[in-house]
């Protein structure tokens, strides 16, 4: 999926940091992807088993780092800052452990969990490993 951050409708469409095993990567879609609760709308249960069916169906979203980092670079040499916070993660997903963090302030996502998922609302940055945290252009040559 190609990344233009300038353009992103940050109240529509969410990055979010997913893993499950050893896969960590970022994806961009619109909030309604992210409702927990429909996920198995998106899916065919008789299939597998949930986490894993939708952690598959999410790499259709799935954003290339370094892209995402670069373009997340030209957001900062705007110096817009309301684009610059909307663009960061707004939510954390952990398949592994079922959990699901969201600073995301519409809709409660963090509520509206399938069986089992634990949701909570909060920062969620803190939760993402450093070698993934493309908002920090400490390093401006590999963006």
């Amino acid at each position: 999926m190609s990344v233009n951050l300038i353009h992103n409708n940050t109240s529509e469409n969410l990055i979010a940091f997913v893993k499950k095993g050893q896969y960590k990567f970022y994806c961009l879609a619109e909030v309604e992807y992210w409702i927990a609760e429909w996920w198995d709308g998106y899916v065919d249960l008789s299939k597998g088993k949930l986490e894993d069916l939708y952690f598959e169906f999410l790499d259709r979203f799935k954003l290339e780092y370094l892209e995402l980092k670069k373009s997340y670079y030209q957001l900062c040499e705007l110096g817009d800052q309301f684009k610059l916070d909307g663009n960061k993660p707004a939510l954390f997903i952990d398949f592994d452990t079922r959990q699901f963090k969201s600073n995301f302030y519409d809709q409660s996502l963090e509520n509206r969990m399938p069986s089992g998922w634990t949701g909570s609302f909060g920062e969620v940055l803190e939760s993402i490993p450093s070698d993934y945290k493309y908002w920090s252009v400490k390093d401006k040559k590999s963006a």
